[in-house]
């Protein structure tokens, strides 16, 4: 088959772009043509990645260009046309590719996936058109069984969805050599707490900020991500005087050496489509410690440490940084749950997915 993945942005940043290199092997592997797509260009992308890969990689626009530009529409039915599958992610990628099929006769398999348990359409008055929008496609997808719900329960229907679990490369995370602490600015005897996620209002840092305030001065609290947020988050650990703490290192290409070098891994999102991060710092042999919501629910539960406010998560990172049985435990569960979630599984999925689309 030749498959095209259309995605609003290629960015290191996105999640959803982290997803499609994770699979792309996979695929080529078994013998596919796979293109990437990106509706407006970024910087850092995985674009060099996706090259190396063996995968064809373009933009339509150039970097700080509208995602809802009209001249979207042609540009990418030209694109689509020579493709016999074509995969969506994130809005308004799907909405572009959907349109597509309605306006310019699209003949070829439309598959979407659904990355978040909620999004900004999840209102009444968007329903109409996301139902419009969203039987355009043969398959829809869904991240998790959080994300599944969420979906059918915002648009009132049941539309058949698919739930195939983001997946990574294991082995990429096992065998990674740590960074130097020193190169972090992060002491080598301090409690490394590392959480990887743009700054935004969903993913919740700043309770991880008040938290490190009462714990003792050797946890230290690191942070890989952009976002409209960063900076608010930069003047609140002024504010809390604990500036010399906690070290925000942006975007980054080496999460899995960050990952590596840290003592524990702690997500604190108010909502999850899966969650990551979570996953990736399992594969990297650390203990996970994640907010008790959907989406990381599914994937933590049984493995790392769930906790619903800031008291019990700075009780979760004492007695994991304190207890050494506990830590070594918790490990291992974590290492043993990653394996479920590995990228050839989650692309052998979409393979059957592509191979047997719903009309």
């Amino acid at each position: 088959m030749k498959i095209l993945q259309v995605i609003n942005r290629c960015s290191v940043a996105n999640g959803a772009a982290m997803v499609i290199q994770s699979m792309v092997p996979t695929l080529i592997a078994s013998g596919h043509q796979v293109d990437i797509l990106g509706l407006v260009d970024v910087t850092p992308s995985f674009a060099d990645r996706f090259i190396e890969m063996g995968c064809g990689y373009r933009v339509l626009m150039n970097e700080g260009k509208s995602l809802y530009s009209p001249s979207l529409l042609c540009k990418l039915a030209r694109v689509m046309k020579d493709y016999d599958v074509v995969h969506a992610h994130l809005f308004p990628s799907f909405y572009w590719v959907a349109l597509v099929k309605v306006f310019c006769g699209y003949k070829g398999r439309l598959v979407f996936t659904e990355h978040s348990t909620q999004n900004n359409r999840q209102k009444t008055i968007f329903r109409l058109i996301e139902r419009f929008i969203y039987r355009r496609y043969d398959n829809i997808v869904a991240i998790s069984d959080a994300v599944a719900l969420n979906l059918n329960a915002h648009l009132k229907r049941d539309y058949g969805v698919t739930v195939i679990n983001n997946g990574i490369d294991i082995a990429s995370f096992e065998l990674q050599e740590p960074v130097s602490r020193q190169e972090l600015g992060v002491p080598t005897d301090a409690v490394m707490l590392t959480q990887v996620a743009r700054f935004g209002p969903e993913k919740d840092q700043m309770t991880v900020l008040r938290v490190l305030k009462d714990l003792p001065q050797s946890y230290h609290a690191v942070f890989v991500g952009g976002g409209s947020l960063l900076e608010r988050h930069r003047e609140a650990a002024a504010e809390l005087g604990i500036s010399d703490r906690v070290h925000f290192l942006g975007i980054r290409r080496d999460v899995a050496a960050i990952l590596k070098a840290s003592d524990i891994v702690v997500m604190s999102s108010h909502f999850e489509g899966f969650g990551l991060t979570a996953v990736e710092g399992m594969a990297a042999g650390k203990p996970v410690v994640a907010s008790d919501v959907p989406g990381l629910r599914e994937v933590v539960k049984g493995a790392g440490i769930l906790f619903n406010d800031e008291k019990s998560l700075a009780e979760s990172v004492v007695a994991l940084s304190t207890d050494n049985i506990l830590y070594e435990d918790t490990v291992e569960k974590c290492r043993e749950r990653a394996l479920e979630y590995s990228a050839e599984k989650m692309a052998d999925k979409y393979l059957s997915v592509y191979s047997v689309a719903k009309i």
